[in-house]
Order: structure tokens, then C-alpha cells, then sequence
């Protein structure tokens, strides 16, 4: 009989389950949510610390000009470099400007500009001109030649012309070539480099190969023109 009877509302069993049913919920909702904030702060520590940094550099750099602002927030930017001759970092060749490219009586050093641009341009066929005649291909684009001038003992300059991977070496007696001209061949019509000594005997001949060959001869002639003149 007394368990049909229906709880009284105001019954203290009845108000303790309910307020149970009640917060349990909201209990495990808050513990989710304290958790999902743990996380959330956890994974923004980088940016939070990237924007530290970025306020910190800003308060040092308040009262200066703000180019030497980006300069102290860019310190660890990577270095830019001018076009001047040594001033690569890889390379210390490459770079003249037309004025230096026209210049006579460069020597030697003229001399080793000219060919590192000549083999950045194109694959090339040298053939090298003496008693006998030898001929070679070399493809020594993006920075793959190598270009180094020694002085023997009798002081003479030597310029060794060569491809990183050793597969081309070339030497040549750089104060013996007095003259580097640029023409088309009478035979095939195509751009070609020579290398002339003072008794107008090439030392060096190369030709620029592949399908836009002719098109890099024609800017590496608008860059040096139709001869340059390494002696004054």
C-alpha cells in the first residue's frame, strides 16, 4: 500500500535524486570543458611565444626609424647579396655588370667571367685548337663551372676551366689570349666563340648546343658585344 502512494514534492529523497540527476551532467561538462581549454593553451605556446618575441623586438625599436625596426625583427633572415664580382656566396664568379663586360684589358680575370657566363647560358662543345684537335661537351649550367686562375713560377696566369663533377678540365694560358670574338660559322650559320692569341690562333672554339643554342649566343653577344679586348 505505502509504495503506490506517490512521493510528496517537497520529500528530501525525492529532492536529493533530483538535484543529483541535475548536476551530475553539468559536472562532467565542466571537467570537458576545463580540459578542452588545457588543450587549447597548450597548442598555442608557439604563437604565443612568437608574439611575445614580436612585442619585445617592437619595444626595443620604439623611438628608431623603422627600417632599423625590420632590421633587428629580421636578424635572422637570410643574407641578400649585390651583383658583384666575389660577392656570391657559392661563386665568386658571374655578376659584371655591361659596363665591366665592355671594358678592354681585363686579363685573366675578364677572361674567366666571360666563360662562366658562356657556360651558364647553354650546354657548349669545346674544341681546343693546338697540333691536334680535340673536342668535348659540357653542360655546366646553374652554377656547375668552375673557374680558378693560378701564376706559375715563370709568372705567367693559368685558368683552369672545369665542371664540379671533374668530367670536364680544361687549362688555358690566359696571358696568351688576347681576344675572345663572337661570329657566325660561314659553314653552319650558327653563333661561335673564339679565343685568339695576338697572332690571331685560337686556342679555344665553343659553340653553344641545343635547340635554343642560337638564342643564348645572341644575349651572351649583347652582353659582351662582338669582341672583348682582355689586353689594354
Amino acid at each position: 500500500f505505502l509504495s503506490r502512494v506517490p512521493p510528496s514534492p517537497n520529500s528530501p529523497v525525492l529532492m536529493h535524486l533530483q538535484h543529483g540527476a541535475r548536476t551530475r551532467p553539468n559536472s562532467f561538462a565542466a571537467i570537458a570543458a576545463v580540459f578542452a581549454i588545457l588543450v587549447s593553451v597548450y597548442k598555442a605556446r608557439p604563437f604565443a611565444l612568437a608574439v611575445f618575441r614580436h612585442r619585445m623586438v617592437m619595444k626595443r625599436c620604439r623611438g628608431t626609424s623603422l627600417v632599423t625596426c625590420h632590421a633587428a625583427a629580421d636578424a635572422n633572415a637570410m643574407p641578400s647579396y649585390t651583383h658583384e664580382a666575389g660577392s656570391h656566396p657559392i661563386n665568386k664568379w658571374g655578376g659584371l655588370s655591361n659596363v665591366d663586360r665592355r671594358v678592354s684589358g681585363g686579363g685573366a680575370k675578364q677572361l674567366g667571367e666571360f666563360l662562366f657566363e658562356l657556360a651558364q647560358l647553354a650546354p657548349c662543345r669545346f674544341v681546343v685548337n693546338g697540333l691536334s684537335i680535340m673536342e668535348s661537351t659540357a653542360d655546366m649550367r646553374a652554377g656547375r663551372a668552375v673557374v680558378d686562375i693560378s701564376t706559375k713560377p715563370n709568372g705567367r696566369s693559368v685558368l683552369a676551366f672545369a665542371s664540379k663533377d671533374g668530367k670536364f678540365n680544361l687549362k688555358l694560358d690566359a696571358d696568351a689570349i688576347v681576344e675572345v670574338v663572337l661570329e657566325e660559322s660561314e659553314q653552319t650559320g650558327r653563333g661561335i666563340v673564339h679565343l685568339l692569341d695576338d697572332k690571331r690562333r685560337k686556342h679555344l672554339t665553343a659553340v653553344m648546343e641545343g635547340e635554343d643554342g642560337q638564342v643564348h649566343f645572341e644575349i651572351l653577344r649583347g652582353r659582351w658585344g662582338n669582341s672583348v679586348q682582355l689586353k689594354a
